[in-house]
């Protein structure tokens, strides 16, 4: 018996539909993933005050640390930690992981394939990389604000890393963005040397001086990222 293509329509596009919302869904959560992890780490993040010896929050000092209404609302920051800082890229390689074989199948495209689709095969993970790099570099340096040398040699030895996973793999199947990550990868990598010499080796004396110099290193970042990416449509 011959299906209705009514149906056939209106069962295609039930379908679509849902793995849409779901692919916007899941865009809209690695959009907010990084910021919201920062702010959600720093409820952890406490000092203790010389006046009183009490530790309140450095985010926001009139919130004291360990009393009651800390604990309390602990409990809302913890499971959104677990679901979404730790959850969400855990749970997207791990998707990624079991369906490694049926990536370019329909159904996993519309639903994830915004993900890996600028980057080669085999390197379809490189998104998860960029989630870990930048929750190391915005969130877990926090901890070590009250050591400034320690803290810029932590980011730049992720930097240090970052560079070398990026020319070991070069995933971007455009070249142009992975030159483009080459250059951001490479003067983020400079800034927190920068500041490494700031805190360190030059003092705060030239910190004035060298906030020039960041400043036109951000305007070259800004000037080789619109050309690269006028290259890019050019070229298409």
């Amino acid at each position: 018996e011959q299906e209705d293509p009514t149906k056939i329509s209106l069962w295609w596009w039930k379908k679509s539909s849902i793995l849409q919302t779901r692919s916007l869904l899941l865009q809209f959560s690695l959009l907010i993933h990084t910021p919201l992890s920062r702010r959600l780490i720093e409820y952890f993040h406490c000092n203790k005050a010389m006046v009183d010896n009490e530790s309140y929050l450095i985010a926001d000092y009139r919130i004291k640390c360990f009393d009651g209404d800390y604990f309390a609302f602990l409990g809302f920051v913890i499971p959104i930690v677990l679901f979404l800082t730790i959850g969400l890229p855990f749970g997207i390689a791990l998707y990624l992981w079991r369906h490694r074989k049926e990536l370019n199948s329909p159904d996993i495209v519309v639903q994830v394939g915004f993900i890996y689709s600028a980057y080669k095969q085999g390197s379809e993970f490189w998104e998860m990389h960029e989630i870990l790099r930048k929750i190391l570099l915005t969130s877990a340096i926090l901890f070590y604000q009250s050591e400034p040398s320690l803290q810029a040699g932590i980011a730049i030895g992720i930097c240090f890393m970052g560079e070398c996973m990026l020319n070991y793999f070069q995933p971007q199947k455009n070249r142009n963005l992975f030159w483009l990550a080459q250059i951001s990868f490479f003067f983020t990598g400079v800034k927190f040397g920068f500041s490494f010499l700031i805190n360190g080796v030059w003092g705060k004396l030239r910190a004035k001086s060298l906030g020039t110099t960041l400043i036109c290193l951000d305007c070259v970042i800004l000037v080789a990222s619109t050309v690269l990416i006028f290259y890019s449509f050019k070229k298409i």
